[in-house]
């Protein structure tokens, strides 16, 4: 298993327990002491790889780090901020997000650890911004299994021996992840009537793609096999 491989398994399995424990003590910033070394972690390690991209890291990259800074930062102080401001900040970030992969393309800087700190990234957002809208009374404590849900599959995926195969992605996954990332933030400004149905749809949506991920897994685990 290669070093990214292991640090994302690491990473899931530590963010997987901050979230069991939060379910009890409710206490956000554990999540939120939790994150921020793995990451830093994955940085230092990587290091050797950053070096060889010009400028430093590549540009796609600096802009994932400008959105994993961006949601660390938020979510510290998101007891400070209206509904309003998170919005519009969370709005910033995730527009950010098509950014790095246009980036990457453009500049022939597409590489395994862009693709995962990418997708680690939008796990922290959706991670965070669940976590925000449980505490706000936005949403009842389900929302926290969405929060959680990519942790809890790359848990899954290792216990059933499936890790050392490539990660299977749902032909609709990019625009299912848009979806629940749009209907994670209209909590913040928009009425319960209209937020709740459209956040238990993209939730559900959800639900099916890693179920569905997961089935794809099996199936290649038993190509494998045989």
């Amino acid at each position: 298993m290669s070093s990214l491989k292991k640090w994302d398994s690491f990473h899931c399995f530590v963010m997987l327990g901050a979230g069991i424990i939060y379910w009890f003590i409710q206490w956000r910033m554990l999540v939120f002491i939790v994150a921020l070394p793995s990451f830093i972690y994955l940085l230092i390690s990587e290091w050797p790889m950053l070096k060889k991209l010009h400028p430093f890291g590549g540009y796609a990259n600096w802009v994932t780090f400008l959105r994993m800074t961006g949601l660390l930062v938020l979510f510290a102080l998101s007891g400070r901020l209206t509904n309003g401001m998170l919005a519009t900040m969370f709005i910033v970030l995730v527009l950010l997000d098509g950014l790095d992969g246009i980036l990457a393309r453009h500049f022939h800087q597409e590489t395994s650890f862009g693709a995962n700190f990418d997708m680690e990234t939008d796990a922290l957002y959706v991670c965070f911004v669940s976590i925000l809208l449980f505490e706000k009374g936005l949403t009842g404590s389900w929302v926290l299994l969405v929060g959680f849900m990519r942790y809890f599959y790359i848990a899954l995926v290792y216990f059933t021996g499936m890790h050392h195969l490539t990660e299977k992605r749902t032909k609709f996954g990019p625009l299912i992840g848009v979806v629940i990332f749009v209907a994670l933030l209209i909590p913040f400004v928009l009425p319960r009537s209209i937020y709740l149905p459209c956040l238990i749809g993209a939730s559900a949506l959800v639900t099916l793609s890693f179920a569905w991920s997961f089935y794809l897994q099996i199936v290649e685990k038993r190509k494998s096999v045989e």
